[in-house]
């Protein structure tokens, strides 16, 4: 299932009178088909993300502090949910990058070039800065660089383990 048919799971793009012949645009049995094989968490993330459901976004953190306290990192029991919670609110509200609009590619002249300014990725990552400020830990700041790569890469492999396994 590609993005731009999940991002119509919410209810207002569903056709409850029926498209031509009496047949709906997009159905719940749809929806259920192509999510059949999503584990839970992985369920939590597209439907958060795409349709922006903020209860699979709250089941999202659940699974996620439980992932980040697995990790065995010797931390105060408060900074790991603040981590958590500030690696999931990059992950579903991303910067996007204002050179290219989120393309990942700018057009110079003739020729289109990756953007310099996001490097292909199409959004900015949050500061690392911003990141320990937020979650506050003390720690200092080299401490969290190669946490939050780790949240970033995972998060992002699950959404793309989740987006495999939808048909």
């Amino acid at each position: 299932m590609n993005p731009e048919r999940l991002t119509m799971l919410n209810a207002k793009t569903v056709n409850f009178e029926g498209g031509s012949r009496g047949i709906p645009v997009i159905t719940w049995e749809d929806i259920a088909g192509g999510l059949a094989n999503v584990t839970d968490f992985q369920y939590a993330l597209i439907c958060g993300k795409f349709a922006g459901d903020e209860t699979q976004k709250h089941r999202a953190y659940g699974y996620w502090i439980v992932r980040c306290y697995s990790m065995g990192w010797n931390m105060v029991p408060g900074v790991v949910e603040r981590f958590a919670a500030t690696t999931l609110a990059e992950y579903f509200d991303p910067r996007i990058c204002a050179t290219c609009n989120g393309v990942g590619e700018v057009r110079i002249d003739t020729k289109i070039v990756s953007c310099e300014t996001c490097k292909g990725a199409r959004v900015l990552p949050y500061s690392e800065r911003r990141m320990a400020m937020s979650i506050r830990s003390g720690h200092k700041l080299y401490e969290w660089v190669p946490r939050v790569d780790w949240a970033r890469e995972q998060l992002a492999n699950e959404e793309l383990e989740g987006l495999r396994r939808a048909r």
